[in-house]
């Protein structure tokens, strides 16, 4: 299912991807979504947190786009797109 979104992405917009990737829950193993986000968007992890039950959140963002992306990761290293978007700043903190 991802490969079929992320081929119909290459075309669009992060925006056109966000909306596909998030509508219908793409997900796939972590390291072939942190390649596609990398190579696609220049995006890279930015934050990581642990949440419930072992499962990792995981922010993705380009600095210089604003383009950002959102993952969760289960122990099994399946990830899946949770939210993304455009138009991301760099807040203070952390």
């Amino acid at each position: 299912a991802f490969l079929l979104c992320a081929a119909a992405a290459l075309a669009t917009s992060h925006a056109a991807f966000a909306e596909t990737a998030t509508s219908r829950s793409v997900c796939a193993r972590y390291e072939t979504l942190a390649t596609y986000l990398a190579s696609k968007f220049g995006e890279f992890p930015v934050f990581t947190g642990q949440m419930e039950d072992g499962l990792v959140l995981r922010i993705f963002a380009n600095g210089k786009s604003g383009s950002w992306t959102v993952l969760v990761i289960r122990t099994d290293g399946r990830s899946c797109v949770q939210a993304a978007g455009e138009g991301g700043t760099r807040d203070v903190g952390l």
